[in-house]
């Protein structure tokens, strides 16, 4: 069972790990900063899995769109000390995968997950051009939280939303007081999303940090 706080990031990579020296150097950042898990996008590199000395674990699923396959990419850093709860991970689609832990011990009479569902949505100029695209990109992550939801298991989303959310309005209860700039095309869908059915929380909105460290 895990007891520990656990520490989950996101990370565009924007290409940044198309070969094995670029795993290790990534590999070495996470782990100096203490992260459990982190959820890659842009990885720009094929289908891959590497377990590293330290016993952390790098999983990359490539771009399956032959035309997309060099500018997407997705996957996840894995620490030692989770590694042995995967219970498995799963590509959904060039901007959506998940990765799903178990969170108790084997031996508990209720199994208890946690579901981690990387996304990386069309950017603002993609969905002003073709709405139809990001529309039907959300529609497959709301299947794919249905086909996932269970009582034991608990969703959490990270990744790259591409919109900008702004600061939150009276009764938005799906957002805390440390939003930045001002609500575009995409910060409406996110906003849509996270206050529809399955009420999502923005959890970096809750932090006081530096204006450049907010993001969605």
């Amino acid at each position: 069972m895990i007891k520990n706080i656990l520490k989950f990031e996101t990370w565009n990579l924007q290409g940044g790990i198309q070969e094995n020296k670029s795993l290790e150097v990534l590999k070495n950042d996470l782990n100096y900063y203490g992260v459990d898990c982190c959820c890659f996008q842009e990885t720009h590199c094929k289908d891959n899995e590497k377990i590293f000395k330290n016993g952390c674990k790098i999983i990359c699923f490539g771009g399956k769109n032959e035309t997309a396959a060099k500018r997407y990419g997705q996957g996840f850093f894995v620490s030692k000390k989770l590694v042995g709860n995967i219970v498995n991970y799963q590509y959904i689609s060039d901007r959506i995968c998940y990765i799903k832990f178990r969170m108790n011990n084997i031996d508990s009479l209720v199994p208890k997950y946690l579901t981690i569902v990387n996304v990386y949505v069309p950017t603002s100029s993609i969905t002003k051009k073709d709405p139809n695209i990001t529309n039907q990109f959300y529609n497959l992550l709301e299947n794919t939280l249905v086909g996932l939801k269970s009582r034991h298991n608990t969703i959490m989303m990270g990744g790259d939303f591409n919109g900008k959310i702004g600061h939150k309005l009276e009764n938005e209860k799906f957002l805390g007081m440390y939003g930045r700039g001002d609500r575009n095309i995409n910060g409406d869908l996110l906003v849509e999303f996270c206050n529809g059915e399955k009420k999502f929380f923005i959890s970096n909105t809750k932090f006081n940090v530096k204006m450049c460290h907010r993001s969605t």
